[in-house]
C-alpha cells in the first residue's frame, strides 16, 4: 500500500490553524518540544500515518470524548 503525503497546507486546512504552527510543530518550536514527523520532498511533506499517530500520542483524549456525545 502506497503512504499519503500531506502537504504543509493540507495539514493545516485539516487541523485549523495557520501553515506556520504546522512549521513549528515539525521543528518542535512549541512550548513541549513536540515534533511532528516530516519529510521534506522539495517541500515540507507529512506521512497520513504519521500524522495520525502523532494526533492520537499529543491530544487530550478527554476532550475528544465529550465531542463523541
Amino acid at each position: 500500500m502506497e503512504d499519503k503525503y500531506l502537504t504543509l497546507k493540507e495539514v493545516a486546512d485539516i487541523l485549523r490553524v495557520n501553515q506556520r504552527t504546522i512549521f513549528r510543530l515539525i521543528h518542535g518550536q512549541n512550548t513541549r518540544g513536540i515534533k511532528l514527523p516530516a519529510t521534506k520532498i522539495g517541500t515540507w511533506r507529512i506521512n497520513n500515518k504519521d500524522l495520525t499517530d502523532f494526533l492520537l500520542s499529543n491530544t487530550n483524549l478527554r476532550v475528544l470524548k465529550k465531542k463523541d456525545k
